[in-house]
């Protein structure tokens, strides 16, 4: 079911985690006037500092926790590896984070299981899109949002609103489907790639020149299905 979003003001969000996914989400913030608070990258991961001079930044999720306190955040994201969440919020309920609300940038994750272990309430944004953490996530991005509690899922919409980005209100009963859906689209579309590749290969095109010839074949189907019926944009 798609909602209209709630207009509540968003004024910072606090994220632990800037890869792919907390490094897009922190410039999509930046570009829509909301304040971000971060983690730094643990010791040996290159510094990204000089790519967001607007962010407030923590040395430790203990620092991260009180700024956010501090400044009044909205929300806590947590922008981890799923295999690192319950580590992650173990860690968060230690550091006491009542008072708060936090959400998870996890396609599959059980959000319940994730409330329970934190103590404070929990919920999904999830985006459905390729990121690469070095550009916004794009407008009009379709977000998979799951939240037990009302207040929390106003958040979320509200969030959603003000980067631009569409809601989705997802059951967490029925996150193993959506998240399959996914990862068939996003991961299966590279193996059909590599398939094709090879085949040309065979026929003598240069790899390079193969790779990018199938992608933009690819590219020309998927905007075919975005505007007409799947078995239409058959060729």
């Amino acid at each position: 079911m798609t909602t209209t979003p709630v207009r509540v003001e968003i004024r910072v969000v606090a994220i632990w985690g800037m890869g792919k996914a907390g490094g897009s989400l922190a410039y999509s913030c930046e570009g829509h006037g909301v304040d971000v608070i971060a983690c730094r990258p643990r010791a040996g991961r290159p510094s990204i500092e000089h790519l967001h001079p607007s962010i407030t930044w923590c040395d430790d999720v203990h620092s991260w926790v009180r700024a956010a306190r501090q400044r009044r955040a909205d929300l806590l994201v947590l922008a981890l590896p799923d295999d690192d969440l319950l580590s992650a919020v173990a860690t968060l309920a230690n550091a006491d984070v009542s008072g708060l609300v936090l959400a998870h940038l996890s396609g599959s994750a059980s959000t319940t299981t994730l409330q329970r272990a934190a103590g404070i309430p929990v919920g999904r944004f999830h985006p459905l899109a390729v990121l690469d953490g070095c550009t916004p996530i794009p407008e009009q991005t379709m977000m998979a949002c799951t939240a037990l509690e009302p207040s929390l899922r106003l958040t979320l919409h509200a969030l959603a609103h003000a980067l631009g980005l569409q809601l989705f209100d997802l059951d967490d009963d029925n996150r193993i489907a959506y998240h399959l859906a996914a990862s068939i689209v996003a991961n299966l579309s590279i193996a059909l790639l590599d398939w094709g590749c090879a085949l040309l290969q065979e026929a003598g095109v240069d790899e390079d020149r193969a790779r990018v010839a199938l992608s933009d074949l690819l590219k020309g189907t998927a905007e075919k299905t975005s505007r007409m019926p799947l078995p239409a944009a058959m060729t």
